[in-house]
């Protein structure tokens, strides 16, 4: 029944802008784990953003590009340890390292964000309203969760 009012709710849905997998067919909701292309990166990047030390690095490279010593100065740990998250963060295709000389200067990635932002704009489709009326439709079924415990 669950399954039924979500396909019917997510089959009126531009499933393309949402990219939403799902099938109802055999009265139950199995949503697919296979990930497109375009969202490849997204663990990556979301991994990387769960550090507060390379959301730091990160706002710091906003301004100006900065020698891996220069975004080592700004923090109370070592170069290795510097060095590893700017590799994350490279892994991410957050930032790009370039070797000048004998330092390496990292650079922000203006549009490694492209994706997740396009991903976050996908729950923009769904209205206030249209999440109150899922929340009914669960809380008439009795499957709402126990929030008083």
């Amino acid at each position: 029944m669950l399954a039924q009012i979500f396909s019917e709710f997510l089959l009126a849905r531009p499933i393309a802008k949402l990219n939403l997998l799902v099938d109802c067919s055999s009265g139950q909701m199995i949503v697919n784990h296979m990930v497109d292309d375009m969202y490849s990166g997204l663990d990556l990047v979301f991994s990387a953003l769960a550090d507060p030390t390379r959301r730091l690095i990160l706002a710091q490279l906003l301004s100006a590009d900065l020698s891996v010593k220069q975004v080592a100065q700004a923090h109370d740990m070592s170069l290795a340890a510097i060095s590893k998250h700017l590799q994350i963060l490279t892994r991410a295709g957050m930032v790009r390292q370039i070797k000048r000389g004998r330092e390496k200067l990292c650079q922000l990635e203006p549009d490694s964000l492209r994706g997740v932002s396009m991903w976050i704009e996908g729950f923009g489709a769904f209205s206030q309203s249209e999440f109150d009326s899922i929340e009914t439709a669960i809380s008439a079924l009795g499957l709402a969760p126990d929030h008083t415990a």
